[in-house]
């Protein structure tokens, strides 16, 4: 992403009715533009393509808004812009403020390492009372497109993925597809959809206090956001790719899911092993893009013969 001038972001919070003296541009924020505005307000984009679209970014504010009286956690809270609404639109590019929430992250998605036990225990005890807190909750209509959307990106992956791991994600898939058509709409549950510590806020007391980047939630199977922490939970790029059966139970077992559960939740870990290696070939401006996608191969290669 591109620095943007001064008198461009001012071009863009005016439009909100703010006026700031400092910025500071979050780095770690690699698929969208991220500044924090005089330590108050958080000016964020969205660059409006493939899942991430208009009605998706309407669905992000109507499922917090549901959610928002049913758990302690707190979101983003759009402010509206001049014209009444709360997205303000630069070509394919939707801008938004929030003012920020109190507290920090104390890392993101490629240095998880830094995390000690009880941080760790703590974020898949939060997931779970997110998840309890917001299960039933919401009674719009959410497109069930999750298969969908992950059969079209596994089509993406057939020139360099091997045959045989082709066939157990295809495998994979069809228990996902299963599980994502039998759930009950009572058991579905609020799914941030981008679960990791980058996007978890912690107060001064170290304990986790709100989320951000939701723009890919959905409600749905709890086992979506489960799987995607779980999997990135796996990785450390400091060492070569290495898999220890028992530390993926560790933490399905901080979550709390039965051992028939467990059985299904490995095959979203299989889905989300492919996707990460799908997105890291797919993305050309992150750097050391061939670094990320042949670590995650390894492991999605590994996991494929563990638990596939």
């Amino acid at each position: 992403m591109v620095d943007l001038t001064d008198q461009q972001i001012r071009a863009i919070t005016s439009e909100f009715n703010i006026n700031f003296s400092k910025k500071s541009r979050i780095k770690e924020a690699i698929v969208s533009s991220v500044y924090i505005l005089d330590d108050i307000f958080v000016l964020r984009s969205q660059t409006l393509e493939g899942v991430r679209t208009v009605n998706q970014l309407r669905l992000e504010r109507k499922l917090i808004k549901s959610v928002r009286g049913n758990t302690h956690f707190l979101f983003p809270d759009l402010m509206k812009n001049k014209s009444g609404d709360f997205f303000f639109f630069q070509e394919n590019v939707a801008w938004m403020i929030y003012p920020i929430i109190p507290g920090k992250t104390l890392c993101t998605w490629y240095d998880l390492y830094k995390l000690n036990d009880d941080e760790r225990k703590n974020i898949f005890l939060a997931l779970r009372q997110l998840h309890n807190d917001t299960r039933g909750v919401y009674n719009g209509i959410v497109e069930n497109s999750f298969v969908k959307l992950a059969e079209e990106k596994l089509e993406q992956g057939e020139e360099w993925l091997p045959m045989d791991q082709f066939k157990k994600i295809k495998k994979a898939l069809k228990v996902i597809e299963s599980t994502e058509k039998s759930i009950l709409r009572k058991d579905c549950c609020f799914i941030h959809g981008d679960f990791h510590a980058g996007n978890i806020i912690f107060n001064e007391k170290s304990e986790i206090s709100g989320f951000v980047d939701t723009d890919l939630c959905s409600f749905g199977p709890f086992y979506q956001d489960l799987a995607y922490s779980i999997e990135l939970f796996l990785v450390d790029y400091r060492h070569p790719v290495a898999f220890d059966p028992k530390i993926l139970r560790k933490y399905a077992g901080l979550y709390g899911v039965s051992e028939v559960e467990y059985k299904i939740l490995l095959n979203y870990i299989i889905w989300y092993a492919y996707r990460e290696a799908w997105f890291f070939n797919d993305s050309g401006f992150l750097p050391n893009q061939k670094f990320y996608f042949e670590y995650q191969k390894n492991m999605l290669r590994i996991l494929c013969n563990e638990i596939g």
